[in-house]
């Protein structure tokens, strides 16, 4: 479900604070005193704090399933994931190549050397805990919420004192953790937010605390990032990494010495393990330890470069039209409209992930951000978020899930912004005590009411206009009885891109819907001749009106 009246309704509570903050009575700074020190008193107790937080996200999610359902994927980057999923919960790490494989050529999966997702492992290995824990992998999506925003409480517990770390929990528990995408499909982003505040909090332990058993924790976090978004963890890794070399080095000739080996051991431990089990992975995915599945992914469909200023690679021979569509016209014309357009396209996606992380009713704070620069305690928060704007916008662009490895330092961030904001007077009142304690309250009421509008406004729709009815197709298939195999013809003029009807399980043969792609008369006779037991069909999904129809053999 897409919240489209978040930005209006986030704009009401600014003003409501706003005004409120100016005209309330003087005689009510009593009360948020109460609440400041209820909040520190709940704080000291630092594991419970995070692990409240996360038992509380899950809690929250949870009670609002009679309401808000488990999401269905729509987005072709969810049903790679899934596919990857369905692989792992099988107990295989990849597929081999299915008979007739260039039937079922889809976006974002590999079918030779062998048949996977082109997507690094660790988003699909929380789907499929959720599969096999659970049932459905979504509840894997559900765990990984809960987790990520424990991880934040903790790590941002490193960097600022226990009260506002449990704030920018909360703040990031309303937005991040129930009320983003993040949570409410399977498109990732909390896996990789896990890893970044790992590595963060491990980081900041490590070096003020001198609590080196944490090195364990950074290389777990390090790892993490490798397998969930590789170029991100890196842009994140290397600030990290070059602060904690350069604190190694400056406090040699300090009384506070820094000891080299409890720190580099475990992390070369981690990362020499880590970096077996990711070479034996691709070993068997692609057959080569250093050939990752997205590498081999580009080298048979990619056109776009990494970096939007490179330039294109060789046209490749695509099998299917709607391939063809997706990967040559529909990604050409975003990287030449970011080349023509590359301030205003970059402002756009910069506001867009703004609303699905922060809205504007936590954004809005970020305008103290130039107060942090002299803020020694975090200013590797901000190179690490500077340096990962940067090194997006000029890659695949700017998205919240590509930024979710820095989550922590937006969170971590906008609670200094606030304790700017704390301390400041306006007109002889406490204003800003005022504004930092009424802002969760707002922004969850905000969260709340765009919710309900949403659910109040949604109508249903038809069930074999968008791929996120394909359940709907499915039943109406089995429905007939017998198993199924349905041709896929897309008519181009209308064809959307992301809107992929063919994906199929992990195991294909032994699914009651086989997916495929119409490649003409002659040829699905191939696959009919294959599937000898199955009702075949033709459905055109982006006709007028859709239309499914039997197949004659």
């Amino acid at each position: 479900m897409e919240i489209k009246v978040g930005t209006l309704v986030d704009l009401a509570a600014v003003l409501l604070l706003t005004a409120s903050a100016i005209c309330r009575p003087r005689d009510s700074d009593g009360f948020f005193v109460g609440i400041e020190r209820a909040g520190r008193r709940i704080a000291r107790h630092r594991t419970l704090c995070c692990i409240g937080v996360g038992l509380l996200t899950l809690a929250v999610r949870a009670a609002l399933l009679p309401v808000w359902h488990i999401p269905r994927p729509s987005v072709q980057d969810e049903f790679a994931y899934l596919l990857g999923a369905d692989t792992f919960a099988s107990g295989r790490l990849t597929n081999p190549t299915p008979p007739l494989w260039q039937f079922f050529e889809s976006t974002h999966i590999i079918l030779v050397p062998t048949y996977a997702s082109k997507f690094p492992p660790a988003q699909s290995l929380f789907l499929a805990l959720g599969q096999v824990v659970f049932g459905h992998p979504w509840f894997g999506v559900w765990l990984s919420c809960g987790v990520m925003i424990a991880a934040i409480c903790w790590m941002l517990q490193g960097w600022l004192p226990s009260g506002w770390a449990l704030l920018g929990a909360l703040l990031a528990l309303i937005r991040a953790g129930v009320g983003s995408y993040w949570m409410n499909s399977y498109w990732g982003g909390a896996v990789a937010a896990i890893g970044g505040c790992l590595v963060l909090g491990a980081y900041v332990r490590i070096v003020r605390r001198r609590q080196f058993a944490y090195a364990w924790v950074l290389g777990a976090g390090l790892l993490i990032l490798a397998n969930s978004r590789p170029f991100e963890g890196t842009i994140l890794a290397v600030p990290v990494i070059l602060a904690l070399i350069h604190r190694l080095i400056t406090s040699a000739a300090g009384r506070r010495r820094l000891p080299l080996g409890p720190i580099v051991v475990p992390l070369l431990v981690c990362l020499v393990c880590g970096a077996g089990a990711m070479g034996y992975y691709n070993y068997r995915v692609t057959g080569h330890p250093l050939r990752m599945p997205y590498r081999e992914h580009v080298e048979q469909y990619g056109t776009v470069p990494v970096l939007f200023f490179m330039p294109f690679q060789p046209p490749r021979t695509y099998r299917h039209d709607s391939l063809r569509f997706q990967y040559v016209e529909w990604e050409m014309t975003q990287i030449r409209q970011a080349r023509e357009h590359f301030l205003t396209v970059r402002a756009s996606e910069l506001w867009t992930t703004n609303e699905a992380l922060l809205g504007l009713a936590l954004v809005a704070p970020l305008a103290l951000l130039p107060l942090t620069f002299r803020d020694q305690r975090t200013r590797l928060l901000l190179i690490v978020l500077l340096a990962m704007l940067c090194a997006t916008a000029l890659a695949q662009g700017i998205r919240a899930h590509y930024l979710a490895p820095a989550t922590g330092c937006l969170f971590g961030l906008l609670i200094q912004c606030l304790r700017h904001l704390r301390a400041s007077r306006f007109l002889d009142r406490n204003t800003g005590r005022y504004v930092v304690t009424m802002l969760p309250v707002l922004a969850a009421t905000a969260f709340l009411i765009t919710l309900a509008i949403a659910l109040h406004t949604e109508r249903p729709v038809d069930p074999l206009s968008t791929v996120k009815q394909k359940p709907e197709v499915e039943a109406r298939l089995l429905a007939t009885g017998g198993k199924q195999l349905v041709f896929v013809h897309y008519h181009l003029t209308t064809v959307a891109p992301f809107d992929e009807w063919v994906s199929n399980r992990a195991d294909i043969d032994a699914s009651p819907v086989v997916w495929a792609q119409d490649m003409g008369p002659i040829e699905n006779r191939k696959l009919l001749s294959y599937y000898a037991d199955r009702h075949a069909w033709l459905f055109e999904p982006n006709a007028t009106p859709p239309r499914l129809t039997p197949c004659p053999r």
